[in-house]
């Protein structure tokens, strides 16, 4: 429940961003946000699977990934967003910026 209030939080910020750069229409964006959430979970706990399976081998199929396996999913989530916020930030807005005038 709190991951979906993220989302909503995180979709709402990503829409106010592009609209402030001249965007008409964020809803690809958003959408962007969302899937790389979703994403970025399901690449983290695969990577922690496979690093469990590397170090701990057969043990580690028979024990179960535990409870740490959540949380870095959402941390692998969060690095995920971030980075698509760090990209977006670095769009340049669809309006030229303002010359400053030559009297000064």
């Amino acid at each position: 429940m709190l991951e979906i209030l993220a989302l909503y939080f995180l979709c709402k910020r990503m829409g106010d961003r592009l609209r402030a750069k001249g965007w008409t229409q964020p809803i690809w964006m958003q959408i962007a946000v969302v899937v790389v959430w979703v994403g970025g979970m399901l690449f983290g706990s695969f990577v922690y699977g496979v690093y469990l399976v590397i170090t701990k081998g057969e043990a580690a199929a028979a024990e179960g990934p535990g409870l740490i396996v959540y949380p870095i999913a959402l941390l692998s989530a969060a690095v995920s967003v971030g980075t698509l916020f760090l990209i977006v930030a670095a769009i340049p807005g669809k309006e030229p910026p303002a010359l400053p005038d030559a009297n000064g």
